[in-house]
């Protein structure tokens, strides 16, 4: 061979060591990219023994005393958490991080003991006042707009959840008289949903309620009660006439839709955890344990769920608010996963095909 052809040989292998050279940066630098995504997104691989629990994402302390209420607004980017023992309502970004408190009312009044949060359309937040008994209206940075009550004279309640309808109804649960009020959106009563009564048997004397707390609003109109002393969620239709119990279980107070997925997530206090029912009333998953653990929970009051299953919780007997991400279900593991296994499968059949055709070049020398 002459030194020509040797001089062409030499430069083709290398050209062909920098092309494989190339191409293996350019996949390490694919898959770093992808990992890193992975990894800051905190979403789980489905490996063998992990989905079965929730992924801890953050624990935040500050500025709490015992917060109650949570209401998450990811429109806006948003987490209201109520704090009745410090009398404010604290903003956070939907990462934990804090962003602003606020309490001020008129020039003479500030909250006292704000219980539940609710979000309208037009992302003002309402809150219930245990002490003053009544719901009190901000705007997204916790400006006050208005006190919203009944428009009726000497009226009297106890305030607790809050939930609107499709038209702009507000239902709020009453705890005085133990029923819920359909008020439209000046402040003027409909209608009024269930009858106070106590019962120590979940499946009896449906339409009775004790001390009702968080409501919800179906796509349909049903309104979902958490029936606080009677340890049940009781569901009416729109015009206020009882379902259903849907189910049955500690103390209830606070609860999440999860619509994208069929799901409810509710709260037991006395059982420290989250428990998720689906909108046939049947469990599907338990969260949590008793302790101050971030895996663990401790007389917890609140929950709320967006879309992409992130859940902020208030751990009241832990003082905290905290986020975790719901485990990813086999269905959804395998979408959310696949790009990353896609690329460590085309690293490696890079590194065996790059590893082929250097010994090939070697053994041609």
């Amino acid at each position: 061979m002459s030194a020509k052809k040797k001089s062409k040989v030499k430069m083709s292998s290398k050209k062909k060591k920098l092309i494989i050279l190339a191409i293996l940066v350019a996949v390490f630098i694919a898959v770093a990219i992808f990992l890193v995504n992975y990894f800051t997104t905190q979403t789980l691989l489905p490996i063998p023994g992990l989905g079965k629990n929730p992924n801890y994402v953050k624990a935040v302390y500050e500025p709490f005393g015992e917060p109650a209420g949570v209401a998450a607004n990811q429109k806006e980017d948003r987490v209201y958490v109520a704090d009745p023992s410090n009398k404010q309502v604290h903003i956070f970004n939907g990462q934990g991080d804090f962003i602003d408190s606020f309490n001020k009312l008129d020039k003479r009044r500030k909250l006292q003991v704000p219980v539940y949060l609710a979000i309208d359309k037009n992302n003002n937040v309402y809150v219930s006042d245990r002490l003053l008994a009544s719901v009190f209206v901000f705007d997204k940075n916790g400006r006050f707009i208005k006190e919203f009550r009944p428009k009726t004279r000497s009226f009297k309640w106890s305030p607790l959840g809050i939930a609107f309808d499709k038209e702009g109804n507000v239902y709020v649960s009453d705890v005085s008289k133990h029923i819920i009020y359909v008020l439209n959106p000046q402040g003027r009563i409909i209608r009024t949903v269930g009858k106070e009564g106590y019962t120590p048997y979940a499946k009896k004397e449906p339409g009775k309620l004790y001390f009702p707390n968080k409501l919800a609003v179906g796509e349909n109109g049903d309104i979902y009660v958490a029936d606080g002393n009677n340890n049940r969620m009781q569901v009416f239709d729109k015009n206020g006439k009882q379902k259903e119990v849907l189910f049955s279980f500690g103390a209830m107070k606070g609860f999440a839709f999860d619509e994208n997925n069929g799901k409810i997530y509710a709260v037991d206090i006395f059982g420290h955890k989250i428990v998720v029912f689906n909108f046939d009333g049947k469990e599907i998953a338990e969260y949590g344990d008793k302790g101050d653990k971030v895996s663990e929970l401790t007389f917890p009051s609140d929950v709320d769920v967006i879309k992409d299953g992130t859940m902020y919780i208030s751990d009241t007997g832990n003082k905290r608010l905290l986020i975790w991400k719901k485990p990813l279900e086999a269905q959804e593991a395998v979408k959310t996963t696949w790009p990353y296994l896609a690329l460590v499968i085309a690293l490696a059949i890079a590194i065996i095909a790059s590893v082929i055709t250097l010994n090939r070049l070697k053994a041609k020398k």
